[in-house]
C-alpha cells in the first residue's frame, strides 16, 4: 500500500499502512508452498524466532489470514493434533465418609445418561477444588493458497 507524505498525516492511513505491513510476505511465504503450513509456520518464516516471544505478532498474523480467507485467497482446514495431557485446578464432587459419591451415573431403557443426586449420600460438603488431569486434543488450523 502506497501513500503520500500528506495522506500519512491522517491517522486512519498510518494504521492501514501498519496493518498491511506484513500481508506481501505472507501472501509470497503461502504461494511458494506445496502443502499446507500452520499459522506458527507463516510466523516464523515472515517473523523470524521473534514470533514465538511476542504477544503482538500471533494477533497480527490471525488478521491477516482471517482477512485473506474472506477474500477467498487462501484455504483453511482443521486438523485434530496429538493428544496431551494437562492438569487443572477444578471444582470436584466430594464423598461423604461412607464413600458415598455425591452424584450417580444411570441409564434409563432407551440406553440415554442422566446425572442425578445420590439420595444415600450424607456428607457435609459437596464440593472441593482440586487438580485434575485432563486429556485434551488440540485444533490446528492449516492454511493453503487457493488464488491465481
Amino acid at each position: 500500500m502506497e501513500a503520500n507524505k500528506y495522506e500519512k498525516t491522517y491517522v486512519s492511513v498510518e494504521n492501514a499502512l501498519r496493518n498491511v505491513e506484513y500481508v506481501e510476505p505472507v501472501v509470497e511465504f503461502l504461494r511458494k508452498q506445496t502443502s499446507p503450513v500452520s499459522c506458527k509456520e507463516i510466523g516464523t518464516a515472515v517473523f523470524g524466532p521473534e514470533y514465538s516471544r511476542h504477544k503482538t505478532y500471533p494477533a497480527r498474523m490471525g488478521q491477516i489470514l482471517r482477512h485473506l480467507r474472506q477474500g477467498n485467497f487462501i484455504k483453511m482446514e482443521k486438523r485434530d493434533g496429538d493428544p496431551i495431557e494437562i492438569e487443572v485446578e477444578d471444582y470436584v464432587p466430594c464423598e461423604d465418609e461412607n464413600g458415598e459419591p455425591l452424584m450417580l451415573i444411570v441409564h434409563d431403557d432407551k440406553g440415554r445418561e442422566y446425572r442425578i443426586d445420590n439420595p444415600n449420600y450424607r456428607g457435609g460438603r459437596r464440593y472441593h477444588w482440586a487438580t485434575v488431569k485432563k486429556t485434551i486434543t488440540p485444533t490446528i488450523k492449516i492454511y493453503t493458497w487457493v488464488a491465481d
